[in-house]
């Protein structure tokens, strides 16, 4: 199986395609290598982009133009959704489809780096439970401003649990956009909760008011966490952790980040505040949804009665003290292993041979 791989960061790129140099100059190339039988694979396997009209017609439109046949390319995404609805495009535009490949990457990524770190998936597997200590109530940790990031660590803030907490958005967070600003003010009006403005008078203020506790340095560098296990230490002494997905009340995006695999590799229960269907999509993978990550919340469509029932569950286990937090960690030790134990053995399902049989499964 002949590849020609280009990666996308950015779903606007495919939009249009002669706006990034290096895009059009691969698919030049590409079209130029004359390379029978190979194929195109677009890797966008760290995102994703819900569908749009815009990434459909920039793509087709520039596969036409250079001749490249649909058949001849594969695109990698982490949508579930994607390929329902593009194929619902494909079908009313009467034009031959993509390829599509979707993967969780992040889940494979990691298990991956868990094996790479202990030396082999034998050693992994043997890695025993940590005994746990907790010293802090929870870890929340993001880089970007958004809506039920911030109530999140407002609820803490208002409760006077922050203090006992690893709460942190990197310094370079950008404020929330004025329309999130809205729907933010209007659900905590819907809690009776005091403004936004009362709560929180600048956006930019709450980067400093919140600790960064979780950062070795103001400096550090955001992937180190992204990519990294450094947090081990923290994870080992905190409660539980709350994930904060990078997706909520987003229409049509089925995907799991790095995020929730970063509590599960340090055998961490957590809350998780996301999409509708992220717990069953961490089920699908084999992983056991603890007490913690009460399932009752993950059937809930509407995003702002889903975040309601997050935060009453957050707000429940932060109260609780620290011994009560330790001896919860240690009643679920069998369950947090067995996930640690189901993670790693993912690595074995994306050894290069491995990925190359599932990547030529999906071309026709």
């Amino acid at each position: 199986m002949k590849i020609f791989s280009c990666a996308v960061a950015d779903h606007s790129d495919l939009a249009d395609v002669h706006r990034s140099s290096r895009l059009g100059e691969q698919f030049s190339e590409f079209r130029d290598a004359d390379a029978s039988g190979a194929t195109l694979l677009i890797d966008g396997a760290t995102e994703g982009w819900s569908f749009s009209e815009k990434i459909a017609e920039g793509l087709h439109r520039i596969l036409e133009e250079l001749s490249i046949a649909p058949a001849r390319v594969l695109v990698v995404t982490t949508n579930h959704l994607f390929t329902e609805d593009y194929r619902a495009w494909c079908n009313s535009r009467n034009v031959a489809p993509v390829n599509l490949f979707i993967y969780d990457y992040w889940a494979y990524k990691i298990a991956a780096e868990l094996v790479d770190q202990a030396g082999s998936l034998e050693q992994a597997l043997m890695q025993p439970i940590p005994e746990p200590k907790v010293s802090s109530k929870l870890l929340t940790y993001n880089r970007v401003f958004k809506a039920h990031r911030a109530a999140v660590v407002l609820q803490l803030q208002r409760n006077g649990e922050l203090a006992s907490s690893h709460a942190s958005f990197m310094p370079d967070a950008r404020p929330l956009p004025s329309d999130e600003q809205e729907r933010m003010g209007s659900y905590l009006a819907s809690l009776g909760w005091p403004s936004l403005t009362d709560l929180m008078p600048e956006w930019p203020e709450l980067a400093r008011k919140v600790p960064l506790t979780a950062d070795r340095t103001a400096e550090d560098e955001y992937l180190s966490y992204v990519f990294g296990t450094i947090l081990a230490d923290i994870y080992a002494h905190v409660g539980f952790a709350v994930i904060t997905e990078s997706d909520f009340g987003v229409g049509r995006v089925d995907r799991v980040t790095e995020k929730p695999f970063k509590a599960i590799a340090n055998r961490c229960p957590f809350v998780l505040v996301g999409q509708a269907g992220q717990l069953a999509r961490l089920s699908s993978l084999g992983l056991i949804m603890g007490e913690m990550a009460d399932p009752s919340y993950d059937t809930i469509a509407c995003a702002d009665k889903r975040l309601a029932t997050c935060l009453r569950l957050i707000d429940e286990l932060s109260r609780k003290s620290l011994v009560q937090l330790e001896e919860d960690r240690r009643r679920q030790a069998d369950t947090l292993d067995a996930n640690f134990r189901t993670l790693v053995e993912l690595a074995s399902q994306v050894s290069m041979g491995r990925l190359a049989d599932k990547l030529a499964e999906a071309l026709p």
